[in-house]
C-alpha cells in the first residue's frame, strides 16, 4: 500500500520546484520508452532468431523478415559484383574450368531422363520459328501484353494444338498448380 504522505509531500515538491518536477517526469517517460524500446528490440530479435532456425515456419512477421533478409542479400551481392567485377569473373571462370566435368554429366543425365520432351519442345520450337505456327502477342489466359511462353498442358506430345501461351505470371500459377 502507497504511503498516504509520499502523495502530499509530492504534491508540495511539486508547488515548490516546477522546473525540477518537469525534468523529473521527462526523465522517467524517457526512461520508461527506452525500455520499452529495448523489450520490443529484444522481442523482434528472438522471433528473427526463431524465424532463421525454424526454415518453415509461415507466420506473417517470417514471411516479412525473410523476404527482408532476402532482399538485402541481393542488394549486398548486386554491390559487391558491381564493385569487384574483375575478381568475380575469374572466381566463376575458375569454378567453371574445376566443375566442367560435373556439369556436363548432369546435362547428359538430364537429357537422359528428358529425351522425349526435350525433341519435342525443339520440334515445336522450330515450327515457331519456321512460322507454321503463329507467337501471339498478349497471354491466352488472362490477356496481358508483352512476352509469352509456350506451355503444354497436356504433355510433351507432337499435338501443337495443345501448347497454351500464357505471361509469366500465369506459367508460375500454372506450373504451382502441377
Amino acid at each position: 500500500m502507497a504511503n498516504p504522505n509520499r502523495s502530499r509531500y509530492f504534491k508540495e515538491y511539486c508547488e515548490k520546484y516546477p522546473r525540477r518536477r518537469q525534468a523529473t517526469l521527462e526523465k522517467y517517460r524517457a526512461k520508461k520508452r527506452a525500455e520499452r524500446d529495448l523489450m520490443r528490440a529484444n522481442r523482434v530479435l528472438e522471433i528473427r532468431e526463431w524465424c532463421d532456425s525454424h526454415p518453415r515456419a509461415t507466420g506473417t512477421f517470417c514471411r516479412l523478415w525473410k523476404e527482408q533478409k532476402l532482399r538485402n542479400y541481393r542488394e549486398y551481392n548486386r554491390k559487391y559484383r558491381a564493385n569487384n567485377l574483375e575478381a568475380v569473373q575469374e572466381i566463376e571462370r575458375k569454378y567453371n574450368e574445376e566443375h566442367r566435368v560435373d556439369r556436363v554429366r548432369n546435362q547428359n543425365k538430364y537429357y537422359e531422363k528428358n529425351r522425349e520432351e526435350i525433341k519435342a519442345y525443339n520440334r515445336f520450337k522450330g515450327r515457331v520459328q519456321r512460322g507454321k505456327i503463329s507467337k501471339p502477342d498478349s497471354c491466352e489466359v488472362c490477356g496481358a501484353e508483352g512476352k509469352v511462353f509456350a506451355r503444354n498442358c497436356s504433355g510433351w506430345s507432337v499435338d501443337f494444338d495443345s501448347y497454351v501461351w500464357m505471361c509469366s505470371s500465369c506459367m508460375g500459377k500454372s506450373k504451382r498448380k502441377d
